[in-house]
């Protein structure tokens, strides 16, 4: 184990920009989930409206021809899943209900239909700036939705669904930041989503990834409906067993194929189509020929669709934006406008959860947890947890005092600041504890122990999927170690502290 976590053999990690503030994007996703509370749902195409409508009132159509229907929809069908999941229906299933054919089956035909009498058209908002700002997110969603359904066979429905959710965080930021959302299109002129997120978090303060979780969370949309529709680093190298991570996958590259189709000149689809079979082959089970065969089946949906939302047609593909460009966006960022009456201050955020959003920052990870400990054995329990676009997941974590084969137990007695590249390799992985194997299951961790007096008090633990991927420098480790001194102080009382400055998170 030694011989792979030496700090000494870590190698240097990329510093984070200036742009990627932490504080900046939880301003930015305050704001807009309050937005988001008090004016919940999306408009709705006028066409898609009047199919849910008649389908609704039919007393011969079956669940599937509602599902089928309402698919087609982005506003209402979110504004569906959003409502079965709340608490009026929690006796019948209430945040576990994770597609469409479940949420009308509890809603009922009725329901649905009263929703779709009550939904706003994109054309009353065509002439506003959400107006504006949503038609090219909706083109979006619903070509991707459309892709999906080609792409999926047997989980069409189903497929549709989540690709149209992938576009969860741009519809809300376009119907609630209208003019940055603007500003976010105008800049990504090649659709990539890197480019897209790079932006966004420019003049956003918030990618649309995490801004989308953020909303699914808070309408309770289940934690396997989140997963769906959720990004990551690359697809699996292997097809997928579980039914959400074959949904995440074909709901990822349907939205992949429909920004080739929107963004790409014809002349480049061979290359891209080729990229994108070598990326989702083995996730997807689709070549470059099926690929090309699905694209081809939906590009003649492109033009009535652009028709409906008012979106020039040969305005598409636009343009590619320059790195010099994105360099040169504006921060966007407005404070809300001040009340007649000041309120009182804001109170900063507890130490512990600054370290923690400290310990993401800096180190790149997709989860960050605080251990305190409890009781008179002296068990460690998850006090905290923090996480990008995941459940955070501290309630489970529990280190037992004094256990030879728990991992994290041996740690915190040696009191040895521990970073494993890989956790699946035998020597580490038959020390680690069932509830982590099957709770969390990353592949990098960094362990940093809290002792006092040759006690152990706590316990800061952060993780990555990927292999490698936590590598933090010299530097980051005593950031981290100030800031875990800190803590202790605040915790348990002054105590000879390090020479030097204490840089605070």
């Amino acid at each position: 184990m030694s011989a792979q976590t030496d700090f000494s053999e870590l190698g240097p990690v990329t510093p984070p920009a200036p742009e990627d503030s932490i504080t900046a994007g939880d301003e930015t996703l305050a704001r807009l989930l309050d937005r988001v509370s008090r004016q919940p749902d999306f408009p709705s195409l006028g066409q898609a409206l009047s199919g849910v409508r008649r389908v609704a009132r039919s007393e011969k159509a079956r669940l599937q021809h509602l599902t089928e229907a309402l698919v087609q929809d982005v506003g209402l069908s979110a504004r569906v899943l959003r409502m079965a999941n709340s608490a009026h229906y929690g006796s019948v299933g209430a945040g576990e209900i994770d597609t469409l054919e479940r949420a009308i089956a509890v809603m009922g035909f009725i329901e649905v239909g009263r929703l779709a009498l009550t939904a706003r058209l994109v054309d009353s908002l065509r002439s506003s700036v959400p107006g504006l700002a949503l038609r090219e997110p909706f083109l979006r969603a619903l070509l991707a939705g459309q892709m999906a359904h080609e792409l999926a066979h047997s989980q069409a429905e189903d497929g549709t669904l989540i690709a149209v959710l992938r576009n969860l965080g741009r519809l809300v930021a376009a119907m609630h930041l209208p003019e940055e959302a603007l500003a976010v299109q105008q800049a990504t002129a090649d659709g990539s989503p890197e480019t897209e997120a790079l932006v966004a978090r420019r003049l956003l303060g918030t990618d649309y990834h995490r801004l989308g979780q953020a909303v699914a969370e808070r309408w309770g949309w289940p934690p396997s409906l989140r997963r769906a529709i959720g990004h990551g680093d690359a697809p699996p190298r292997h097809y997928p067993h579980s039914r959400t991570e074959q949904l995440r996958c074909m709901g990822w590259l349907a939205n992949e194929l429909t920004d080739v189709l929107l963004y790409q000149p014809p002349t480049r689809h061979d290359e891209a189509l080729a990229a994108l079979a070598e990326r989702f082959g083995a996730a997807t089970a689709h070549d470059g020929p099926s690929m090309e065969a699905a694209l081809q089946r939906v590009r003649p949906a492109v033009a009535p669709l652009c028709e409906q939302l008012g979106l020039p047609v040969a305005a598409l593909p636009r343009q590619r934006a320059t790195a010099e460009a994105v360099d040169a966006l504006p921060v966007l960022i407005r404070p809300p406008a001040p009340p007649t009456s000041a309120p009182a201050p804001a109170p900063a955020d507890p130490l512990p959860r600054r370290v923690l959003l400290g310990l993401l920052r800096l180190t790149g990870a997709q989860r960050a947890v605080l251990c305190w400990r409890r009781g008179r054995a002296g068990e460690l329990v998850g006090e905290l947890g923090l996480a990008e676009g995941i459940e955070p997941g501290h309630s489970h974590f529990l280190v037992p005092p004094d256990d030879d084969q728990d991992l994290f137990s041996l740690l915190c007695r040696r009191g040895a600041d521990t970073c494993i590249a890989d956790a699946t390799d035998p020597a580490i992985a038959r020390f680690l504890p069932h509830w982590w194997r099957s709770r969390i299951g990353a592949r990098s961790l960094l362990v940093l122990p809290m002792r006092r007096d040759g006690q152990v008090m706590g316990l800061l633990y952060a993780d990555a999927p990927r292999p490698g991927g936590l590598r933090p420098d010299e530097a980051t480790l005593e950031r981290l170690r100030a800031w875990r001194e800190e803590l202790l102080q605040e915790r348990l009382g002054p105590a000879a502290l390090p020479s030097g400055r204490v840089s605070r998170p």
